[in-house]
């Protein structure tokens, strides 16, 4: 394992215990894409969270800078994932496969050294994702 992907799975272990610590949130408002994936698809917020514990090193895509958050208490980057699952549609019989774009932020409370996730964007793919060490 090289170091990147090191680095990249001390990010997913960080993630991991957010979901166990019942730290993440989504957006303080649910973006549009992220509300609408969830009616279209029969995706509860247990298994979104879920979904987060299962990502790996292979599903990491890109790390971006965030421009809008300017305040001390959130992480300047966010990691961008992507996760092909097999997911019930809510209006029709069957399933589809399904590419799932998914952003995270860390951030803290104040008083609190304590890493959050903050769930940014998870939603259908807009776009192919490209990974960084999908083998």
């Amino acid at each position: 394992m090289t170091k990147e992907e090191q680095r990249i799975e001390e990010i997913l272990a960080r993630i991991r215990t957010c979901v166990d610590e019942k730290r993440v949130q989504p957006g303080v408002k649910e973006r549009t894409k992220n509300e609408g994936f969830l009616r279209t698809y029969c995706v509860k917020q247990i298994e979104r969270y879920s979904m987060l514990k299962e990502l790996t090193v292979q599903n990491y895509c890109e790390e971006r800078l965030d421009q809008q958050k300017t305040e001390g208490e959130y992480d300047p980057i966010l990691y961008v994932f992507g996760l092909k699952k097999k997911l019930k549609l809510k209006l029709d019989p069957g399933e589809k496969d399904v590419e799932i774009y998914i952003k995270v932020q860390f951030f803290k409370l104040k008083n609190d050294d304590k890493d959050y996730t903050l769930l940014v964007s998870f939603h259908e793919a807009e776009h192919p994702l490209k990974y960084m060490f999908k083998r």
